[in-house]
């Protein structure tokens, strides 16, 4: 960085404002008590560590315990591209002309600043090619708001034919798939849609080890199916491609069939039969208010501020299982290895919120990636989170997210649900003695070993010390 310049007894502060006083620190490298090694030739850039903390919980996470001796190096990254990324921790503005954003947005996923994330992910679909469209989608469903999905809506329908047409179609997520099949602004044959969302089934079957035919694809494509206009194929389309394939029922179809001979009579017909015909009003963007987080819940985790939690419904029962009634300490954690185990309820139940027990030896971060499982091998729920464990606190929430983009899974009664962990973390906690049936608030639930569980988690032992539920 460049030498001190600024004036030490100068008044200068007073007619500079906040924040860029205190940029302007960081531009004449005073009072930095951090030092990075940046870029090939290993520049050293200072920094403050209590505006980096108040940003980052990963670099929370990393200076809480006394910033490190010895300078930090990040020779992957070019000086201008950290400065760039430091300038938004220090002043949230963003100034990305001439510089990578893909290599700023790898800073802001290392040290998880959200904003800047969303900031940069809405700077990346301008100029976007159609092929890139769909994996970006899919690598920033995690943190969109609702202005960058509106934003995605926005190129999508612009660039429809060429999308559902592209070769990686396949990859886009079904939640943003459900919200392109079910808007009117969608204006594209039928049939392209229909190719192209088949297309996107069968991979989907293919990745979660189901056959492919058309009862898996129906599966896998959830309520979606209902948004693609059977009606609107052509009788060939429909004859070749969809019928006694599986993917329709036979009430459906002879109710399809029926419609291609008199459309004027057949009214209980299940899928929409309107021309998809873009709505005269301009495409706009409508801000929602969005529910806060519950400042009751201490220690609890929010993978993103912008997914609100679903609260407890009205009039609906609420409780807590606690599998384990001890702790043990030094589990540890290898590779990919998964802790798993099996859950069933006696009644319908949200599970909003699981418990994870954290480092035993060391304060630190852990990552989790929470998954629970169908009989039918879909996947229900995946959670990611970052946790700044503590010690001198064993145990922490996670809200379990559903495909709405809030916390909140059904598990129907007595059907069985795996719920597996994938955790990346130091020792840990871990609990022990527990049972094969809890209940809490007249539910029963039995718990039972996973095929999954590959790092001892079981009925007895394991990770998952209990979660939060709700009587649907």
């Amino acid at each position: 960085m460049g030498s001190q310049t600024v004036p030490l007894f100068e008044d200068w502060q007073s007619k500079t404002p906040y924040p860029h006083s205190i940029w302007r620190l960081f531009q004449e490298q005073i009072g930095c008590d951090v030092v990075f090694e940046v870029g090939p030739d290993l520049e050293r850039i200072g920094a403050h560590s209590t505006i980096l903390m108040s940003r980052s919980c990963v670099l929370l996470s990393e200076f809480a315990a006394g910033v490190p001796e010895r300078e930090i190096q990040l020779s992957e990254f070019q000086p201008e591209e950290f400065s760039c990324f430091l300038e938004f921790l220090y002043t949230g503005a963003l100034n990305i002309t001439g510089i990578s954003s893909v290599k700023v947005l790898a800073l802001a996923e290392k040290y998880k600043v959200s904003e800047l994330i969303k900031s940069l992910v809405a700077t990346q679909l301008e100029g976007m090619l159609v092929d890139e469209f769909c994996p970006f989608v899919r690598k920033n469903e995690k943190h969109m708001t609702d202005l960058i999905k509106f934003k995605c809506l926005e190129y999508a329908f612009e660039n429809a034919e060429a999308i559902f047409q592209s070769g990686t179609f396949q990859t886009l997520p079904l939640s943003f798939l459900k919200e392109l099949l079910a808007h009117d602004r969608l204006v594209l044959n039928e049939e392209i849609i229909c190719t192209a969302v088949l297309l996107w089934a069968s991979k989907e079957c293919e990745m979660r080890r189901l056959d492919v035919n058309g009862q898996n694809q129906r599966v896998v494509l959830e309520d979606a199916i209902f948004d693609i206009r059977f009606p609107l194929l052509s009788q060939d389309y429909f004859t070749e491609n969809i019928s006694e394939k599986g993917l329709l029922t036979d009430t459906e179809e002879v109710h399809i069939l029926k419609y291609y001979l008199n459309p004027k009579k057949v009214t209980d017909i299940t899928f929409k039969t309107k021309e998809r015909a873009a709505p005269s009003s301009p495409f706009r963007y409508s801000p929602t208010k969005e529910t806060p987080m519950d400042a009751s819940m201490s220690g609890s985790f929010v993978n993103d501020p912008d997914i609100p939690i679903v609260h407890p419904l009205t009039g609906a029962k609420q409780g807590y299982i606690q599998r384990f009634p001890e702790r043990g300490i030094g589990w540890g954690y290898r590779g990919n290895k998964k802790d798993a185990v099996v859950v069933e309820a006696s009644q319908d139940v949200r599970i909003d919120f699981i418990y994870v027990y954290g480092n035993c030896k060391v304060d630190g971060n852990m990552e989790v990636l929470l998954e629970i499982q169908d009989e039918r091998n879909n996947i229900i729920s995946s959670t990611e989170a970052n946790i700044g464990c503590k010690v001198t606190k064993p145990t922490y929430e996670i809200g379990v997210e559903n495909e709405n983009g809030s916390y909140g899974v059904r598990l129907n009664a007595d059907e069985e649900y795996h719920m597996i962990l994938t955790i990346k973390a130091d020792n840990g906690y871990y609990g022990k003695g527990g049972k094969s049936k809890c209940s809490a608030e007249g539910v029963d639930f039995v718990f039972k070993n996973s095929r999954f569980s590959s790092n001892n988690t079981s009925v007895s032992i394991g990770q998952l010390a209990g979660f939060k539920f709700a009587i649907c």
